[in-house]
């Protein structure tokens, strides 16, 4: 969302000075998506009470298994659970754009979904987000949800956002493969740089990243080593201004980064040739041992999949930390949830957030939508993953994982979570290295010089701080 967020402020200028000519304005009535309610269409769902008030929510256009599974647990279980809202819910493959045209008319859904919680701040700040500490206290929603998410999520100290699922980086790996050549799940940051070397001599990918048509998976390897090879603290520091990027932890961390590139770790020269989906079916295909991916992961599995045999071959592990004993996961969040400034129903739209806001929840959707629905509750750690079957299990099994770390304060920073707006776009630069453009230091200088760019605006958020 960051790299879109000059061009959509500027596209939001433009269109708010032509919306007085505009013939059909963003509120219009005629969605360019299909919508579910209660009904089916959408409209108000009449029960012995009286009339109920209808809760909309745009979403990106979703595949059929993955309607199926907000039909069931998020829409018929949120109007099936009380009797004053409907939710609706309407997909649309260009939510994004579409969120930005209808906030600036003064118009738009109920629930804004994003692209996570770096999304919210611009929008906050022009007051077009509710401010949701009040219902965070009704609720207890500090409380429910894990204590690093709640800062991210949270501008000035109040709460304008609720994250969706968890976005922590990790291993893919194909249990046969393993299995065949005598590997076993990488315990150790050496384990894995050996199985990689060893997976190359024997003619296959080493590993695998893929950015075709996306140069923004440039953050997943930043994320990744910054996370495993510089450290938290580090990366802590240098998010609040306590210490330079070019710094030798991170220097260090860079030059990883590179190492990777150059031995084909991330799909060498195919890093740029293969998308999500196509390094999961190379994955399956026995093609590597690795693929490496965040959370949604179990996602994109499922999209390629070719047998329920496929998904039960492919397992998941952290990544292993370089320079300590425990595995440190990255904060992220896949998207996130706010409320309209300008919603006729607000409490409607915050009683749906709190219905999304438990295990319960989280786990069933999960049990038929794997790798999206993760969200960081506090007692997703609780979860009994053996009612579950396959990718759904080890997904579930993931996320509780990911939580233990999180509660305990073993955390690093997804780049796009969790770097200010200018850092982010100077850290994509990461290919500058890779292909001798720049040096380590040169490219670290860059991000210094975004970093302080992002202060001098006040554009950094609040850092949840990692325990070290």
């Amino acid at each position: 969302m960051k790299k879109l967020m000059s061009v959509l402020l500027c596209l939001v200028i433009v269109l708010s000075l032509l919306a007085g000519c505009s013939k059909t304005p963003p509120d219009s009535g005629k969605p360019d998506g299909n919508t579910t309610g209660a009904d089916g269409a959408g409209n108000d769902a009449p029960d012995a009470s009286g009339e109920r008030k209808t809760i909309t929510m745009w979403f990106w256009g979703a595949s059929d298994y993955q309607r199926e599974a907000m039909d069931q647990y998020l829409i018929e279980g949120f109007n099936s659970s009380q009797d004053q809202y409907t939710l609706s819910v309407e997909y649309r493959a260009s939510v994004d754009n579409d969120i930005a045209v209808a906030l600036s008319g003064g118009a738009g859904p109920d629930i804004v979904y994003g692209s996570g919680p770096a999304f919210v701040a611009g929008y906050a700040a022009e007051g077009l987000f509710l401010n949701l500490d009040s219902y965070s206290q009704q609720y207890g929603w500090k409380d429910r949800l894990v204590g690093a998410y709640y800062d991210l999520c949270s501008i000035d100290g109040s709460l304008y956002s609720i994250p969706g699922g968890m976005s922590n980086y990790g291993i893919f790996y194909n249990i046969r493969v393993l299995e065949k050549n005598n590997w076993s799940v990488p315990a150790s940051y050496e384990d894995l740089t050996s199985i990689m070397d060893q997976a190359s001599a024997a003619g296959m990918y080493s590993g695998l990243i893929g950015a075709k048509d996306w140069r923004y998976t440039n953050e997943w390897p930043v994320s990744m080593l910054l996370t495993s090879v510089a450290g938290p603290e580090a990366v802590y520091k240098c998010l609040t201004g306590e210490q330079k990027w070019n710094s030798p932890q991170i220097v260090e961390a860079v030059e990883e980064m590179k190492v990777w590139y150059d031995k084909g770790y991330m799909g060498g020269d195919d890093y740029w040739n293969l998308d999500a989906n196509e390094i999961f079916s190379l994955l399956m295909a026995g093609e590597t041992p690795f693929a490496f991916a965040p959370l949604n992961g179990f996602q994109w599995a499922k999209n390629v999949a070719l047998s329920e045999e496929d998904l039960a071959n492919v397992g998941f592990a952290l990544l292993p930390s370089k320079n300590s004993a425990s595995p440190a996961v990255s904060l992220g969040a896949v998207c996130s949830f706010s409320i309209n400034a300008r919603s006729e129903h607000p409490d409607g739209a915050a009683a749906v957030l709190d219905y999304m806001l438990t295990a319960d929840f989280a786990a069933g959707m999960s049990s038929q939508w794997p790798g999206y629905w993760g969200i960081p509750v506090a007692d997703f750690a609780g979860v009994d993953a053996s009612g579950y079957e396959g990718t759904s299990r080890q997904y579930i099994e993931a996320c509780s994982n990911v939580v233990d770390a999180l509660n305990a304060g073993n955390f690093g920073f997804g780049a796009s979570t969790c770097f200010p707006a200018s850092t982010y776009e100077a850290c994509i630069d990461i290919d500058t290295v890779w292909y001798g453009e720049k040096t380590p230091a040169e490219y670290l200088d860059a991000m210094d010089a975004a970093y302080a760019s992002d202060a001098a605006s006040g554009a950094i958020a609040s850092i949840p701080k990692p325990a070290f």
